[in-house]
């Protein structure tokens, strides 16, 4: 596809449409898979072509519900913007409905993730320290890894409830999917539960590696393979969070299991489907709705049903949230 269509599609979609531009770019993705696989030009293309092309995907490349879809959205939206573009007939109309995947998608239970956490923590080093970091801190908020990838220092914040004298952090998450943010109070902290881990590497990021609050919370560290050297400045992708759950792990384990670990077990532990709807940055309450059965629980009760609670960590670990506790106390009281 040429450049002046994909910036001139991108243009239509955010200013006509209110679509993200990073959606924008994944329809342009679609249309180019199909063109460099039919090698149909976009002028010449007709119905049956779209047609043939779909079902193709679904008995050719056997690909997902999921990925069809998408292709058959890229369609729709592509098309409707370039057959009146280039006065052609549209080739994207009355295309039949490819209905969504709605089961509840896998996910992992405490014990898998205890084991996962153990079998990093026992490798003693600093790749270690922020693999456990990493693990606790998703498994702890449910936020996706485009939103992980992204996230500061500055967006972790220590809280002290003066009224209650309940210590725990908060994550204040920005997504490009939703253009939206949103605040996630997670990890009440208790000493001994998965709290250990990530206050582990937040004091560590904190006091040894003086990480100022507009650096990446998660950064690159020396890789031996690759010779790059450790840089505070680059954050960490989420192929390295991938290679971090293929260590620790004998099977096969995505980063969103832990996602829909956050969404299933907040559900089974009495949280609201409203409350989490905003944890999970859902725009339509259906999607929340795979997970969960209506519970009408109020917001400020979420971290009473934190997913982690029950999850302990390596008893040599211990110690540091304690330490956070205090910290975290003398801070609101000198404020």
């Amino acid at each position: 596809m040429d450049r002046s269509i994909e910036t001139a599609f991108i243009q239509y979609c955010v200013g006509k449409k209110g679509i993200t531009q990073q959606s924008a770019k994944v329809y342009i993705n679609q249309i180019n898979l199909y063109v460099k696989r039919t090698n149909k030009d976009l002028d010449t293309t007709k119905h049956i072509n779209v047609i043939e092309y779909l079902s193709d995907l679904r008995l050719v490349l056997k690909l997902s519900q999921n990925t069809r879809r998408l292709a058959r959205t890229a369609f729709v939206k592509f098309y409707e913007w370039y057959a009146a573009r280039a006065g052609m007939q549209n080739p994207a109309v009355e295309l039949e409905q490819i209905k969504q995947f709605s089961n509840v998608p896998k996910y992992l239970d405490p014990d898998r993730i205890e084991q996962i956490l153990f079998n990093l923590y026992r490798r003693n080093n600093d790749w270690g320290k922020m693999a456990c970091g990493v693990i606790s801190l998703i498994a702890s908020t449910g936020i996706r890894i485009h939103e992980f990838e992204k996230l500061k220092v500055g967006d972790v914040k220590e809280i002290y409830d003066k009224k209650t004298g309940r210590v725990y952090f908060t994550l204040l998450v920005n997504s490009s999917k939703t253009n939206s943010a949103r605040v996630i109070p997670f990890n009440l902290l208790i000493e001994g539960n998965l709290t250990e881990y990530f206050s582990r590497y937040w004091l560590w990021i904190k006091a040894e590696k003086h990480q100022k609050n507009n650096q990446p919370l998660f950064f690159r560290l020396e890789n031996k393979y690759n010779k790059l050297a450790t840089d505070q400045s680059v954050a960490l992708k989420r192929w390295t969070v991938r290679r971090m759950l293929d260590v620790a792990s004998d099977e096969r384990v995505s980063v969103n299991q832990l996602r829909h670990f956050f969404a299933t077990f907040s559900i089974l532990a009495g949280m609201s489907v409203h409350t989490l709807q905003h944890l999970m940055g859902h725009v339509d309450l259906n999607t929340t709705m795979n997970y969960v059965h209506v519970a009408e629980i109020e917001r400020g009760d979420a971290l009473e049903h934190s997913p982690t609670k029950g999850i302990r960590s390596d008893p040599s670990v211990w110690g540091y949230t304690r330490l956070l506790i205090q910290i975290a106390k003398q801070m609101n009281a000198i404020d």
